[in-house]
């Protein structure tokens, strides 16, 4: 029973995801897809380029609550664009992962993340494996702000991205490729040395 809904839920996000490929935004899942990120990381990557996170401006659009400021800033009123590229939780962790995957610039968007990785010219296999980076990044700002609102903590920012890099790294370590070359086998050492 459990296989049958995951397997549902696998091709209603790949059908919704072949409808959206026109969009560059929703060139992500051509970009990440492949078995380096993890299901729970890429369906929550989904849900957030088509907007369906229930951020606090979506809740009180329908009357669920009265406060749509952020959780984790409490500064600016939280909706997608802000929770994942305008919020400064998410702002000093991205700015800490960004040169650990040599990442020249901080986008603003997933937009400028999918260009930035079109443009950059590296193998399939550090694209794949920065696409889980980001994924997993995405995932683990959803998780924060679902803890602060349903726990009340938020674990620090060091403390997220070392999670954020112990996830990738235990990802991509069981299924690393067969055929990689020597110049990306060193390089995924080398990420994560120190």
């Amino acid at each position: 029973m459990l296989f049958i809904c995951c397997h549902s839920v696998c091709c209603y996000a790949k059908n919704a995801a072949n409808e959206y490929k026109s969009d560059a935004s929703n060139e992500c899942f051509s970009t990440s897809a492949g078995r380096l990120s993890q299901p729970k990381h890429r369906f929550i990557t989904w849900l957030t380029i088509l907007d369906r996170l229930n951020t606090n401006d979506r809740w009180m659009k329908i009357g669920v609550t009265t406060d749509n400021t952020c959780l984790l800033c409490g500064i600016e009123v939280e909706s997608h664009s802000h929770l994942f590229f305008g919020c400064q939780y998410s702002l000093r962790c991205r700015q800490k992962i960004a040169p650990w995957i040599e990442m020249n610039i901080l986008p603003n968007s997933l937009r400028d993340i999918v260009k930035w990785l079109l443009r950059n010219r590296t193998t399939k296999f550090k694209r794949g494996f920065i696409s889980s980076i980001v994924l997993c990044t995405i995932y683990h700002f959803w998780k924060e702000r679902n803890n602060d609102l349903w726990k009340n903590q938020v674990h620090i920012v060091d403390r997220v991205v070392s999670l954020i890099q112990k996830t990738v790294h235990n990802r991509n370590h069981t299924v690393l490729p067969r055929a990689i070359s020597t110049r990306d086998s060193s390089w995924f050492t080398t990420l994560f040395r120190g």
